[in-house]
């Protein structure tokens, strides 16, 4: 496997304050440095007119992270990517992206956005360690860019090399980027610190998005993507959970995107499982992955296992085990192959998809 993970915010209410925000994050497996994040929203449109992008606001904060685990120590390298656009009274702060040692809370390497379109390379946190610069105007203000960044954390043969919108405007090889003692990463992360006097940040994240250079495919450059949310949008083929709305449909009740009891479906029965088909992707795009997300939670203390499943045509495929909490968390699993065909997915694919949660084991 190679796509590993992906944010592009949609799935969010609309309207979702701050602390909405920073708790729906922490659901998916986010890590702040700061409680949460500081006065961030969520802006309409986002990234190609489509959904919402993630509008990081932050005052008299020195810096801020957000950290995402990958589960895995990455020694070989992988690409954070991300599209990026600054606001308009981001004079002073900069955001950035990087790789992050979580066991040891340190960032290892990074990529800032900094003042008049230079992009910086780091080992460490944006403003420790400069490796290198692009010229001047690599990145325009106010506009959305795709940021493609490869980062290997080693202190000899480490890398960091940036494209903005496929075009290569950084290329740092055979240089130190590990400011710790370990030659890997387990983390990614984004964030933003202040170069210059300023007091405020203002920029705009959205179709971030985490691969490596494991598995045969997804593991190079892919050039500009873009993260899309599919919803559920009617019920599926089993619809097996109970309701708590019964006037409601069951996809309608587990279409909810506060997370919580206001609509929810349940069930006691190793076994069971629902499935919901899912609204189609915009315009029908080539497909790199899959991400298939549950929010979950068990309110007992009988332990449950759950798994993400999804339907392609006739065939069934199961995500990973997964323990639940007694407070929702997510479930999330990366399918890079049709099970259908064993092919990367076709945009056609995933619109025919139904796709929802199975009680694997009560213990």
């Amino acid at each position: 496997m190679s796509g590993r993970d992906q944010e592009g915010w949609d799935w969010m209410p609309a309207g979702a304050s701050s602390a909405q925000i920073s708790n729906l994050m922490n659901m998916t497996g986010w890590f702040f440095s700061t409680t949460t994040l500081p006065s961030s929203q969520l802006a309409a449109p986002g990234r190609f007119g489509y959904g919402q992008a993630l509008h990081p606001n932050g005052i008299n904060l020195s810096q801020f992270t957000a950290v995402k685990p990958i589960g895995s120590q990455n020694s070989t390298g992988g690409w954070v990517s991300v599209g990026y656009k600054t606001g308009t009274s981001n004079a002073f702060a900069a955001g950035f992206i990087g790789v992050f040692d979580a066991v040891d809370n340190q960032v290892l390497a990074s990529v800032s956005f900094e003042a008049n379109g230079v992009i910086k390379a780091w080992r460490g946190s944006p403003g420790s360690a400069l490796l290198g610069a692009s010229d001047p105007g690599a990145y325009l203000d106010t506009v959305w860019e795709d940021i493609e960044t490869f980062f290997k954390v080693n202190a000899s043969s480490g890398e960091i090399q940036v494209r903005v919108n496929t075009a290569p405007v950084l290329s740092l090889t055979n240089v130190d980027t590990q400011p710790g003692s370990n030659a890997y990463f387990d983390s990614y992360c984004f964030g933003f610190h202040y170069p210059g006097p300023g007091t405020e940040a203002d920029f705009y994240l959205d179709d971030l998005r985490y691969y490596d250079t494991d598995g045969t495919i997804n593991n190079t450059w892919l050039g500009t993507c873009r993260v899309q949310t599919c919803l559920p949008a009617g019920n599926g083929a089993t619809t097996e959970f109970a309701s708590s709305n019964t006037a409601l449909a069951n996809w309608q009740n587990i279409a909810n995107q506060n997370v919580d009891d206001t609509l929810y479906l349940f069930e006691n029965t190793a076994g069971d499982f629902n499935l919901s088909t899912l609204q189609p992707l915009v315009n029908s795009p080539a497909v790199a992955w899959v991400g298939v997300t549950s929010f979950l939670r068990q309110d007992d203390a009988t332990q449950i296992t759950a798994k993400n499943r999804i339907v392609s045509g006739s065939t069934t495929a199961d995500g990973a085990p997964f323990m639940t909490s007694q407070t929702y968390a997510a479930d999330m699993d990366v399918f890079e192959t049709d099970p259908a065909t064993g092919v990367q997915f076709t945009g056609a694919a995933v619109n025919a998809l139904q796709a929802g949660p199975l009680v694997f084991a009560i213990a």
